[in-house]
């Protein structure tokens, strides 16, 4: 009886330490997903870059937040790259594309072709990634905020 008490007791701390260790990781997830929508919200692109590289993805267990912050540093590379307007509705098209500030894409695909005509390609493929994958993505952040909350 004696034995089964001690079983007992050890399966009852070991379920604590891992419902600890549970709660650590959540917070970490939860953290992870509440930076990738602040970054959403920040005056620039690089500065948006900047926040979600700041991100480790190795820590991070929910797939659902790794696939978030995923998505939000192609979002931000990509928007960069092509100069759009910080203040574009990522929503609309249409608004996405006539505020673009089209020097800035010009340049840059310019640049980017005498430097690496595969990157123009890989630019405008990532382009259409952000494109596609837009409702996915809003899709998942409806999930997450569900499951984490708004900061």
């Amino acid at each position: 009886m004696r034995v089964l008490a001690a079983v007992a007791f050890c399966l009852f701390m070991c379920a604590g330490l891992s419902l600890a260790g549970d709660n650590k990781q959540l917070a970490i997830d939860k953290e992870a997903f509440h930076t990738a929508r602040k970054a959403a919200a920040v005056k620039t692109w690089d500065a948006a870059i900047e926040m979600l590289d700041e991100v480790k993805l190795s820590k991070i267990d929910d797939t659902d937040v790794i696939e978030y912050v995923v998505y939000s540093k192609l979002c931000a590379r990509t928007a960069s790259a092509l100069g759009v307007n910080r203040k574009s509705n990522p929503d609309s098209p249409t608004d996405v594309v006539t505020k673009i500030d089209w020097q800035t894409l010009i340049a840059n695909l310019s640049a980017k072709a005498l430097r690496d005509p595969a990157g123009v390609l890989k630019l405008l493929n990532d382009a259409r990634k952000v494109y596609n994958g837009l409702e996915t993505y809003q899709k998942l952040d409806s999930t997450l905020v569900q499951r984490y909350g708004r900061k």
